[in-house]
């Protein structure tokens, strides 16, 4: 058997050392029909970005034609009327995928440093008799890296047009992971200043780049409203939305198959699909490539947490940190295996991220492939999409995110203590760790202007509290405000084990001191509407006839609990 290339990102490494490959090559076709001179593809990290990208670099560069001609020796490229186009064009190639720095000014030396050595990859150019005396100085600075921003910001159009002045053929621009600097420079407060340069650097490639044959671009998201692509000449943006390219990225319920088939691992098509599956790009269903290359190559017995585990997710994490009370509502529905129906944009703003909008945050997590998005309808200008939870790996980053989110100092471990106590009745216990959470929690959980604490004081605890039952979810289903005999409970909690004969229902209330209201008239208040409402008709009309009525009350930081234990 074939080893699987795990880590390699360049085409021809992969080819000569006879890795396994996904025939992925019909992208250079694709590429090649397309209308757009500039062709834009945001897709998930190690969704196979640039190992396509690289694939493109050796099926069109005309450096080492006759070499690069063997890489594609069985491919479906070889089929196809494109296959004359290759090694029959110069190639401008740059991955920005490491141009991460956490400072403007070694952001600004990685780029410089980047486009040094693309410019000395086709230093020939300094002996061609096509180019001025200007120009190679130029050129020649640009290698030393003594570049100026300015000349910097024109280096990639500079470049092809030196390219098509001395090859007398159109130039191939590919630049991967364009927006992985964006993203640095936001986390780390120098957005503006460095978008002032990039905006420039990227436009003058890709805008009115008349030296350019096909110009193609990848990252995770599509950056809106800092003008990066804007008017260009008929540029193709194909997002995860989008059918066009939507086979080319990931992995196809055919590819699947035949991988499992080719390594012997035919019984594990079903378990692949229950944790890998679940992506939808255009109307493919497909596969997270790295976790399902990862599981193959371990021939894992077992079912593995891999592409979750390859990145720091901060952006992200950021985003849920702040996130409105909706928005945790929408997870725990999420949670419990329930899509929630909600419009989608096909561009990330930063300025909608640091408002914390909710759309900014789906459109952010759709793209990033946290979330899955199947179109229902279009009403007007709006798309509306059902979101749901891709997969069994991701859903365990969710279980993460909500002890970070919603745990806010609590270790793991106490917050399953915290949850073991609620549901075996241990009052005592429980009271002391929510206590303790609420005290660490409530000051990290300062959320920006959706939520008014002075308004709906409740709303804040009731999301604090869903956030720790979210994490029940592999074995209980958790609803919300849901309609039980003459109201609305707050939390009612049933055991996904039909066996279990315990039911759970949470009324939360916060001190209302103009009524003269403390902790202890609060908890009773919140018992007494759980009996007056009959909120545990529910709970018996599941057969449960162990039922637990659980009072909270709250007081800024100062939590009190109260347990009534009723078996029918």
């Amino acid at each position: 058997m074939k080893k699987l290339p795990i880590g390699i990102s360049d085409f021809k490494l992969l080819r000569k050392s006879e890795c396994y490959y996904i025939d992925k090559s019909l992208l250079a076709d694709e590429i090649l029909e397309s209308s757009g001179q500039v062709i834009l593809l945001p897709r998930p990290r190690r969704f196979g970005k640039t190992m396509n990208l690289s694939m493109l670099h050796y099926f069109f560069e005309r450096q080492g034609a006759e070499e690069n001609k063997v890489l594609f020796d069985g491919l479906a490229i070889q089929k196809t009327a494109t296959w004359t186009y290759q090694g029959q064009h110069s190639v401008v190639f740059i991955s920005f995928k490491d141009v991460k720095s956490g400072t403007i000014s070694k952001t600004f030396e990685g780029i410089q440093k980047l486009v040094a050595d693309e410019f000395k990859r086709h230093d020939y150019l300094l002996n061609s008799p096509s180019l001025s005396d200007n120009e190679k100085a130029f050129f020649n600075s640009t290698i030393q890296g003594q570049a100026s921003e300015i000349d910097l910001e024109r280096s990639l159009k500079s470049l092809c047009k030196f390219l098509e002045k001395h090859h007398q053929q159109k130039v191939v621009l590919l630049l991967d992971e364009y927006d992985t600097p964006v993203h640095a420079a936001y986390s780390n407060g120098f957005f503006d200043e460095f978008m002032d340069f990039y905006r420039n650097f990227l436009s003058a490639g890709l805008k009115d780049n008349e030296h350019l044959l096909k110009g193609v671009v990848t990252g995770i998201l599509r950056v809106a409203k800092e003008s990066i692509f804007s008017g260009l000449n008929n540029p193709i943006i194909a997002t995860v939305l989008d059918e066009r390219f939507s086979d080319k990225f990931g992995l196809t319920q055919t590819e699947v198959e035949q991988l499992l088939s080719d390594y012997d691992m035919e019984d594990k098509v079903e378990g692949v699909r229950h944790w890998y599956n679940g992506y939808i790009f255009g109307e493919n269903i497909i596969y997270n490539p790295w976790s399902l290359l990862n599981f193959v190559a371990e021939k894992a017995k077992s079912y593995k947490i891999y592409w979750v585990n390859t990145a720091q997710n901060t952006l992200i994490k950021d985003q849920m940190r702040f996130a409105s009370v909706q928005v945790k509502k929408d997870f725990e529905q999420m949670m419990n295996g329930k899509p929630v129906l909600h419009t989608l944009q096909e561009h990330t703003s930063f300025d909608d991220l640091k408002a914390f909008r909710a759309d900014a945050l789906y459109c952010l997590l759709v793209f990033s492939g946290y979330l899955k998005a199947k179109f229902i309808e279009q009403k007007g200008r709006k798309r509306y999409f059902e979101l749901s939870i891709p997969n069994e790996e991701v859903k365990t980053l969710y279980e993460d995110f909500m002890a970070d989110w919603l745990g806010a100092g609590l270790s793991t471990e106490r917050v399953n203590y915290l949850l073991e106590f609620l549901l075996e009745g241990e009052v005592e216990d429980f009271q002391l760790l929510l206590s303790e959470y609420v005290e660490t929690a409530f000051s990290y959980f300062d959320l920006p202007k959706e939520i008014s604490t002075k308004q709906e004081p409740e709303k804040l605890y009731h999301s604090f509290i869903l956030g720790l039952l979210a994490q029940l979810s592999t074995t209980h289903d958790v609803r919300s405000n849901r309609e039980s005999g003459f109201g609305r409970a707050d939390v009612m909690i049933f055991p996904k084990d039909e066996n279990d004969q315990r039911g759970y229902v949470l009324e939360l209330k916060t001190v209302a001191k103009h009524k003269g209201e403390d902790l202890d008239i609060a908890i009773e208040n919140a018992l007494k509407q759980i009996d007056d409402k009959n909120y545990v008709s529910e709970l018996k009309a599941r057969k449960k006839t162990d039922i637990f009525k659980w009072a909270l009350s709250f007081d800024g930081k100062e939590t009190k609990v109260k347990l009534v234990r009723e078996k029918a």
